[in-house]
């Protein structure tokens, strides 16, 4: 009885290892197909979008009588050229050649005259340039464009030049979702920041793996009624800050700090999502300095209550090393630091979820 009994136990276990088996094998498979569908909508979005850029150029170059066309590199904000800007001129260039209504420059032969003629590629054009560029062509029409980042899409935004005039005759525009294909052309692998991180050791090829802590390290000094110049190195404690957006009036920050004469320190890495300018604004009383990427951006060491901004261009997906210092004299206290990301058009105080730690 008792060999019976192993036996069956055996049987029931064997049983339920398969049905585990199968049902892995089955979830697995579901979530390849998912995959698979996600990947094909993306796909299917682009070209939705290239297709009706396309149609606006094609509707507005037919109603001017244009026929013979240039497109050239399409660049951010900034002026700057990106590898999704040249994807989306040699998108451009095959659909409107597929039409058979228009002949359009190949990309390789465009720059290369443009070089020989010393004469820039990037869409950043103007009346004269217009001009110059068709004749030395022998197109009767440029498109150029730009490119825009938003938090879930990319606007793209084209203007078609008239090469005898110089002026614009037509603009067209499309929005295109951001999918991981999209965001690999413009150089950005993930949209919100790991804070962990691994160090591999070139010598003993080991593997360490860094923990950060969300926020900035803040260090808080009592200071004389003397305000140096430089914050000492002791500070009076340390802790972690999420964010920096305080507004203390006329109290205290903490309850070893006094509400008059202190100073801070905060320390740590700012995640950049997307490449691009992005704008740093700080509201202080008083004093404040500002590095981003060991650079000094803001610099107000002043007795007085006021907003402070700065630009600087940043590659995104990345963490970058950033410090501000604040001190306060008398009277009422405060430190907001805020940003307005690429895309965006708004001030706003900077998530804990870009600030980490050690």
């Amino acid at each position: 009885m008792k060999t019976y009994s192993i036996i069956i136990q055996f049987i029931i276990l064997l049983f339920i290892s398969c049905s585990a088996t199968k049902e892995i094998e089955t979830k697995s498979e579901s979530e390849t197909l998912r995959e698979v569908e996600t990947n094909s909508q993306e796909e299917k979005n682009i070209d939705n979008a290239l297709d009706d850029l396309t149609n606006q150029i094609v509707t507005s170059l037919s109603e001017e009588k244009k026929s013979r066309l240039a497109i050239l590199e399409f660049v951010d904000l900034d002026g700057k050229t990106m590898n999704f800007g040249k994807y989306i001129a040699e998108e451009l260039i095959t659909r409107l050649y597929r039409t058979k209504k228009f002949y359009v420059i190949e990309r390789q032969l465009l720059n290369k005259v443009l070089e020989e003629h010393k004469l820039t590629s990037t869409g950043l054009i103007d009346e004269n340039s217009a001009k110059e560029l068709g004749k030395i062509l022998g197109v009767d029409a440029i498109a150029s464009g730009t490119i825009t980042e938003l938090t879930n899409s990319v606007k793209v935004n084209s203007r078609l030049f008239s090469t005898e005039t110089g002026s614009i005759f037509a603009v067209a525009s499309s929005e295109i979702p951001k999918s991981s294909d999209v965001r690999k052309l413009l150089g950005v692998t993930s949209v919100y920041p790991n804070t962990n991180t691994s160090d591999i050791n070139e010598n003993t090829k080991s593997v360490t793996t860094i923990n950060y802590q969300s926020g900035l390290k803040a260090e808080y000094f009592n200071l004389p009624p003397n305000i140096p110049n430089s914050l000492p190195d002791n500070p009076t404690f340390t802790r972690i800050d999420k964010s920096i957006d305080f507004e203390w009036d006329y109290q205290s920050p903490a309850s070893n700090i006094t509400a008059d004469y202190f100073g801070i320190r905060w320390t740590g890495e700012i995640f950049i999502p997307i490449t691009g300018t992005y704008r740093f604004d700080i509201l202080a009383d008083n004093g404040i300095r500002l590095w981003i990427d060991e650079k000094l951006i803001i610099n107000r060491w002043t007795h007085e209550r006021r907003s402070d901004a700065a630009d600087i261009y940043l590659t995104g997906d990345k963490w970058y090393p950033i410090k501000i210092e604040h001190f306060e004299s008398t009277i009422t206290a405060c430190a907001s630091l805020r940003w307005i990301p690429v895309g965006e058009n708004i001030l706003q105080v900077i998530s804990s979820k870009f600030f980490r730690t050690k």
